[in-house]
């Protein structure tokens, strides 16, 4: 039922802890980037109607932020959704989403997109406390199993981390309108990120 698996997942993840390399869900190791990841947010619920069809069944659906912190300024954070109980594909999100969407996007690399089966990465920008983060997300929702990933750098730094030169986040990342630098700095993380998709792939279907 999904209180149980609700249970077991609270009780594995609490906020405040520290994590490195991995973060074990529902018993799926799902990677980490180099660094040391706080959890500052978890929840998990069932039946969460944002992503699930309205036909009864029992399913449970699990949330995680992440924050690398580093002297009071943020460099990364991550936030994950994945289900914690198997279900029928048309129970997740099939009809949009950002395999599929319109949005403008730095890159995007899609490899599935019909009959339920949604494989894609992404590169965009996003809103995180009022500061502007590029984003790095992949959206993996196979034979009933389904896994949103996506992480936020802070441009002042490399995606490993390292100061990039570049300034903190602010105005001027509109796909198409880059400056010099700021093109470099996309460059640089479509690279990582089409390199960490392998890292995902192979944890779907259970």
């Amino acid at each position: 039922m999904p209180e149980d698996v609700i249970k077991i997942f609270e009780t594995n993840v609490s906020v405040g802890r520290v994590y490195s390399g991995e973060i074990k869900v529902d018993g799926r190791s799902l990677p980490l980037p180099e660094g040391r990841w706080s959890v500052t947010q978890r929840e998990a619920k069932a039946a969460m109607t944002d992503y699930i069809d309205t036909e009864k069944e029992d399913r449970a659906l699990a949330s995680i932020i992440l924050v690398e912190p580093d002297a009071g300024d943020i460099k990364r954070v991550i936030h994950i959704q994945t289900s914690l109980l198997p279900r029928r594909r048309s129970a997740w999100l099939s009809g949009s989403g950002p395999c599929i969407d319109q949005r403008a996007y730095f890159s995007r690399e899609v490899f599935a997109a019909k009959d339920g089966d949604h494989d894609c990465w992404w590169l965009r920008t996003a809103s995180l406390s009022s500061q502007q983060f590029v984003t790095a997300g992949y959206f993996l929702n196979l034979d009933d199993d389904f896994l949103y990933y996506e992480i936020a750098f802070n441009p002042a730094f490399l995606p490993d981390g390292q100061p990039s030169g570049l300034r903190a986040p602010g105005a001027g990342w509109v796909p198409g309108a880059l400056s010099t630098d700021k093109q470099a700095y996309i460059e640089r993380l479509t690279s990582w990120a089409r390199s960490f998709r392998p890292r995902l792939v192979p944890l779907l279907p259970r």
